[in-house]
């Protein structure tokens, strides 16, 4: 899920916006943002949240790539 941190506060809370979700498919998740997220000269804040199953192996690592 990434989300735009309207309010700064660092938490995913009902002050941000929903820019799009997906699941995993094997190893991979690619999101398909609902609508065009634009930067210019301002910073914007991205909170990126994930949630794993209870099954997930212990130790293993994760990574997220903002293209």
């Amino acid at each position: 899920m990434h989300e735009i941190d309207n309010d700064g506060n660092g938490l995913v809370d009902g002050g941000d916006a929903l820019l799009g979700s997906a699941g995993f498919s094997g190893v991979n998740a690619s999101v398909n943002m609902s609508s065009p997220l634009t930067v210019n000269n301002t910073p914007v804040k991205l909170l990126v949240v994930y949630s794993f199953s209870a099954g997930a192996t212990v130790g293993a690592t994760t990574g997220v790539t903002i293209a």
